[in-house]
């Protein structure tokens, strides 16, 4: 019964709608459709008007997920697709693309959309020292944190040393890398177990 009442309001709006294209096509003399929207033609620009930028060096750095992000002039740019990649800040049209990748770093060109915030050249200095510390405990997992935070934070500017972030954020960080290395031991013992000695 329901089904019958739908499939009547669906041929009325088909009937309505068919009767509203015919009006159209009586009354238009120029034979075109007007539910058809037409693009003006364009025509591309010629590949002599695109600006010449100068080929710059980047500095590669690891993201906390340990893949590949570049640094240039303060300014950080993560992978997009192949060899683009775009400023990691929300936001910032920034891009670069590479150009050439060698052995000792990659090469490529700056965008043209400029950055719309400041550069940050000490959280580029502080991702250096994180990844010290990571590199550290991967070497030497038994290494007291305290020791191994002193000798990382030792030379750091001031500006680093707060985008380094606490302490206690930085021994999180060691525990994990440790927890990867040597995996989820619990050194503690259950008095509740019974030992089953054979």
């Amino acid at each position: 019964m329901i089904r019958n009442k739908v499939e009547i309001l669906q041929k009325c709006r088909k009937r309505k709608y068919l009767t509203e294209i015919n009006n159209n096509l009586d009354n238009d003399d120029t034979g075109q459709d007007d539910n058809l929207e037409v693009k003006p033609a364009t025509i591309p620009a010629p590949v002599e008007d695109e600006v010449e930028r100068p080929v710059v060096r980047f500095e590669s750095g690891k993201t906390q997920k340990g893949g590949t992000c570049l640094w240039f002039e303060g300014y950080r740019y993560t992978k997009i697709n192949g060899n683009y990649w775009r400023c990691t800040l929300r936001g910032c049209p920034a891009n670069a693309t590479i150009v050439n990748e060698d052995e000792n770093g990659m090469s490529g060109t700056i965008g043209l959309k400029k950055h719309v915030h400041l550069p940050e050249p000490h959280k580029q200095e502080a991702e250096v020292r994180r990844q010290k510390i990571k590199d550290r405990v991967k070497e030497e997992p038994r290494l007291k944190p305290t020791r191994l935070l002193a000798q990382v934070r030792r030379s750091a500017p001031d500006e680093a040393y707060v985008a380094m972030k606490s302490g206690n954020a930085l021994r999180a960080m060691m525990r994990r890398q440790k927890k990867k290395i040597l995996g989820n031991v619990d050194c503690t013992v259950n008095p509740q177990l019974k030992w089953i000695f054979i």
